[in-house]
Parts: C-alpha cells; sequence; structure tokens
C-alpha cells in the first residue's frame, strides 16, 4: 500500500513533487508509476518515477516521483538519455530474440543423431 508523505506543487515546471511510502519487499519503477496513477488518479504517461529507496532495517520504501500535468511538460523537462536508455534495451532484446529464433533454426535444420545401443 502506497501513503503518500509530502506533496509539493512547482507551477513553473507543471508538475507535482512526490514523496510516497510503500510497505512491502519490493517494488519496480512499473510498479510504482500504477500505484501511483491509480492513487492520485492521473495517467502513467505523466509520471516520471525518480527514485526508490528501502530504509535500512525496514520493510518501507520510500518512493520519490514527478506528477506533470501533461505528457508535452514531461517530454520538455524530462532528460532524453531515459528515452536512449530505453530505446537501447528496446533494441538489446529484439537482438536477443534474433539469436534465439536463428539458434532454434539451426537445432532443427541439425539431423538428428541416432542412439548407440
Amino acid at each position: 500500500m502506497i501513503s503518500i508523505e509530502k506533496e509539493e506543487a512547482k507551477p513553473l515546471l507543471d508538475r507535482k513533487e512526490i514523496l510516497a511510502a510503500f510497505k512491502g519487499d519490493t517494488l519496480s519503477f512499473e510498479q510504482a508509476k500504477a500505484f501511483l496513477s491509480s492513487q492520485l488518479k492521473t495517467p502513467e504517461e505523466n509520471i516520471a518515477v525518480k527514485s526508490i529507496e528501502r530504509r535500512f532495517g525496514s520493510t518501507e520504501l520510500s518512493v520519490f516521483a514527478y506528477i506533470y500535468d501533461s505528457v508535452q511538460a514531461l517530454k520538455k523537462f524530462e532528460p532524453k538519455i531515459k528515452e536512449k536508455t530505453e530505446g537501447i534495451k528496446a533494441a538489446e532484446e529484439r537482438i536477443i530474440a534474433q539469436r534465439k529464433q536463428e539458434k532454434l533454426k539451426k537445432e532443427q535444420e541439425k539431423p538428428k543423431k541416432e542412439e548407440k545401443k
């Protein structure tokens, strides 16, 4: 369960800064986006999760995120590096999938060896 600890409006940047607490074992950035989206009733596209930190000796996580008023504001102020890294990850996944397909084709083309009795 996520609870909002601090919420600060930044009208010049068209966003709100959120500090939320989550009780649980682990939380990915995508899960944090989904939880914040449902809690604050905003689209996931307008949320940029900046950090997820565990408090030492606790099962509580701190989530720091920006909630933008629009997707245009998010694209204007968020760094382009994240888009590049996500694009690189997608390209790597495509390459891995292609290699797996090539490997399967090679295995299917090989004649099966007969077992020795």
